[in-house]
């Protein structure tokens, strides 16, 4: 798994929502240099995964839906890159051509870091990260 440019942005709004009590795609786009509508497309995932409230209108914006101490790195991804796998043979849509026999090695290998990746990814919440506890 890589960070791709989506999250990467994804938590880029999540701090400037720590900071702010609600935002605007426009600010975030000043603030955090994401295109609006790259930042719009990133807070409906995010609204849909029930992290962010859209309030909509002339005084609307974006606001936390919960506590970041609610929310981990993991969420983040898995409400953004919920597909992306550190070897495409570990997607649940990957069928394997069985070259490499039953038992594979660098099959058991990628689970092994994925693994560690989801560990380490949810052993802080998003304040603490932010905040550098």
């Amino acid at each position: 798994m890589i960070i791709s440019r989506e999250l990467d942005y994804a938590f880029r709004i999540l701090r400037q929502l720590y900071l702010c009590d609600m935002v605007t795609a426009p600010e975030l786009e000043d603030r955090e240099k994401v295109s609006v509508d790259f930042a719009r497309k990133i807070l409906r995932k995010l609204n849909k995964a029930g992290m962010v409230h859209i309030l909509r209108g002339p005084q609307g914006g974006y606001r936390l839906a919960v506590p970041l101490e609610a929310i981990t790195m993991w969420d983040v991804k898995m409400a953004i890159d919920p597909e992306t796998a550190v070897n495409k043979c570990m997607s649940g849509s990957y069928v394997c051509d069985g070259s490499c026999g039953l038992n594979c090695g660098v099959h058991r290998e990628c689970g092994r870091i994925e693994g560690v990746l989801r560990l380490e990814m949810n052993r802080k919440n998003l304040k603490e990260i932010f905040s550098g506890e």
